[in-house]
């Protein structure tokens, strides 16, 4: 047991821990459902992978925007839907509508404290795809490294945490090893269809 000062985790751990665990659960259930109840499972959780990617990615593009732009002065509602469109076409390409009122319905865009809040979803995200990745390849042993490395998300930083599991979070092919799980979901959905 930690003492009650070393229990706060960074938020990024703690999407890390349902998300390994979501991907741990779905391909469990996968082996035992029919091929409809597997397409669907697959695609439920691809489409989620992919709302926490792309979608979070344009509300990143969106903020930082709103920062650099605010730095000049104050923006108006007109100018805030051209600036959260821009992020949307940006990620999301051509898609024909966009969301411009997207910032008003998210209340974490008016509480300083919550800047870049969606950041700890793909972070979280990634994190535990790659991880599920470390424990297919060595379920004997992953475990006590994973209860390790939460046990230790209330004494270090997460770039000392990842290292626990041989994670730099600093390689840029770490964090592709997590987009990888999901596009073998993908070609594992494809090849279903």
């Amino acid at each position: 047991a930690l003492p009650i000062l070393n229990y706060n985790y960074p938020m990024p751990i703690a999407e890390t821990a349902s998300t390994l665990c979501e991907s741990i659960f779905i391909n469990h259930v996968i082996k035992s459902a029919s091929k409809d109840e597997q397409i669907f499972i697959l695609e439920t959780d691809i489409q989620g992978a992919a709302q926490t990617l792309v979608d979070m990615y344009s509300r990143f593009l969106f903020e930082d925007k709103v920062f650099e732009m605010r730095k000049e002065g104050s923006l108006s509602s007109e100018e805030m839907q051209e600036i959260m469109v821009d992020a949307q076409k940006q990620t999301y390409g051509k898609l024909g509508s966009y969301h411009p009122y997207m910032w008003a319905c998210k209340s974490h865009y008016y509480d300083a404290d919550f800047n870049y809040y969606n950041f700890p979803y793909p972070f979280g995200m990634l994190l535990s795809k790659a991880l599920y990745g470390i424990y297919l390849k060595d379920k004997d042993n992953f475990m006590p490294l994973y209860n390790k490395l939460l046990a230790s998300t209330g004494t270090m930083d997460l770039s000392d945490v990842a290292k626990i599991a041989g994670i730099d979070l600093h390689d840029k092919n770490f964090w592709l090893s997590g987009v990888e799980v999901i596009s073998n979901d993908i070609d594992k959905l494809i090849s279903m269809l």
